[in-house]
């Protein structure tokens, strides 16, 4: 009796280390599973907020690329209307002289 009981007992001690070491991994598995999972989402949003940047930058460029055109055609503008306006002030002026003679 005494040596079923001592088998019994090696069974069990047996059978609850396996059962400790089984919850041990099972901890440890999602453990890394959690901290994964951590890693992928840090990773995700660093690269949306990559592609954020990287988006902002390219629609800031196009942005400045227009203004300095649009600026550049302005002044092209402004200088060809002052230069008609300085041709038209000549020939109303040569024709007022033109007139008093």
């Amino acid at each position: 009796m005494e040596q079923r009981k001592t088998v019994f007992d090696e069974i069990m001690l047996e059978k609850k280390q396996a059962w400790d070491k089984e919850q041990k991994d099972r901890a440890q598995q999602w453990k890394e599973e959690d901290a994964d999972r951590k890693k992928s989402v840090l990773r995700e949003e660093e690269e949306y907020k990559y592609n954020k940047s990287l988006t902002r930058k390219k629609e800031e460029d196009e942005y400045q690329a227009k203004k300095a055109a649009q600026e550049k055609e302005l002044a092209e503008r402004k200088q060809s209307v002052e230069k008609e306006l300085e041709e038209r002030e000549k020939a109303v002026a040569a024709e007022n002289r033109n007139c008093r003679v």
